[in-house]
């Protein structure tokens, strides 16, 4: 989006679209407006254009008022939700949606890759807990020390995650566990 007239035409392709397959329909106007507002923001419309667009459908009928207050809310909501920039308006003819290939779109593994990462750590963990062939010489048991941090006591009720970490090189220390 560069221009005045792009974000327009955009504007206007996308709320023909929006009126033919959603519109403000009475007891799904919230529905309908976030989708209006996560298009709006899929197709790179800047905030302040996308909050005017959507304060065109406020109604203040006393008997199902629609308040510049929730039509905010949501288009709030909408472009904290989803990408900003991620679709390109196809120009000319009949509006149709075209996906563009974003730049910070995450890194994707083939199923290949995913089936070899998860069988790496399964293999690492079946190492780990498999029994060793040890001779075993009975020892006291050593009395547990009770854990007194959140992190403490996730990790002495899931071991896993303990050995999990170590393999990954992860540092625990600064982890930060609450309490739900």
């Amino acid at each position: 989006m560069s221009t005045n007239s792009d974000i327009n035409a955009t504007i206007d392709g996308l709320l023909k679209w929006w009126h033919r397959r959603f519109g403000p329909v009475l007891g799904q106007r919230n529905a309908n407006t976030y989708i209006l507002a996560a298009a709006l923001n899929n197709y790179g419309i800047p905030y302040p254009d996308a909050l005017a667009t959507c304060l065109r459908y406020v109604d203040t009928d006393p008997s199902a008022p629609f308040t510049a207050a929730e039509v905010t809310d949501i288009v709030v909501s909408a472009y904290r939700r989803t990408e900003h920039g991620v679709r390109q308006w196809q120009s000319g003819g009949s509006p149709q949606p075209v996906t563009r290939a974003s730049s910070s779109t995450p890194r994707r593994y083939t199923d290949e890759q995913h089936a070899a990462i998860v069988e790496r750590i399964a293999a690492k963990l079946r190492q780990r807990i498999a029994p060793q062939a040890t001779a075993i010489t009975p020892q006291p048991a050593p009395q547990p020390e009770q854990p007194t941090s959140p992190l403490e006591r996730m990790l002495a009720k899931f071991p896993a995650i303990t050995l999990l970490a170590k393999e990954l090189d992860l540092d625990l220390s600064r982890a930060n566990v609450k309490n739900i």
